[in-house]
Parts: C-alpha cells; structure tokens; sequence
C-alpha cells in the first residue's frame, strides 16, 4: 500500500509541470473562421488573422430588413509571463462588443 501511495506521488510530480504549460494557442489556429456567413436575419464577416488578432462584424436585421443588433468581435493573442519571467503560455482571449442598433450613436466618428 504504501509503495502504491509513492508511486502515485511520484507520478503526480513528474505530470504536474507537463499539464501547467498547456498548449500554445494562435490566433491563426481560428483562420478557418475567416470570411462571409449570413441568414435570413443575421450576417457576420470575419476578416483573416492577422498583427496576432482576428475580427468579426456582426449585423442583426428584423423581419422588415432593417438592422436591429451590430457586433464588433476582436479575438487576440495574449501572453502570460510565469514567475515574471518572460512569455508564458499563449493563450487566445476575445473582446465582445455589441449593442442595439437603436443605443448607436447618431455619428458613431465624432
């Protein structure tokens, strides 16, 4: 019994560091998201990955075809130092970004 408790330990030890640092995630690993997709009430446009980030316009229309939600998507590579030493493992967070069309503001530029 005793001799299993120490090996499980021991193999615990050894697995530990080799799950911490995970796969490295790139932004290019979604390219296969890239390009045009719409229904009859939505539509979204993703542009190809590209400077480590992708994005996505989304627009939503009501049964009249008038436009009712947009979405701005952003998804991005982000490094996480480990012990404050350098890139740690990669890993790919987005950014959401939508409201009614009726919350937009009238000139969106200023």
């Amino acid at each position: 019994m005793r001799r299993l408790l120490i090996l499980s330990v021991l193999a615990l030890l050894v697995s530990v560091p080799a799950l911490a640092q995970g796969p490295s995630a790139k932004v290019t690993d979604l390219s296969w998201m890239t390009g045009r997709y719409s229904s009859d009430g939505l539509e979204e446009n993703w542009a190809p990955p590209r400077g480590g980030s992708i994005a996505s316009l989304v627009r939503g229309m009501d049964g009249d075809g008038a436009m009712n939600m947009m979405e701005f998507i952003v998804v991005e590579e982000v490094y996480f130092g480990v012990g404050g030493e350098g890139p740690g493992s990669g890993e790919v967070h987005g950014c959401l970004s939508g409201r009614p069309a009726s919350k937009l503001p009238e000139e969106p530029w200023g």
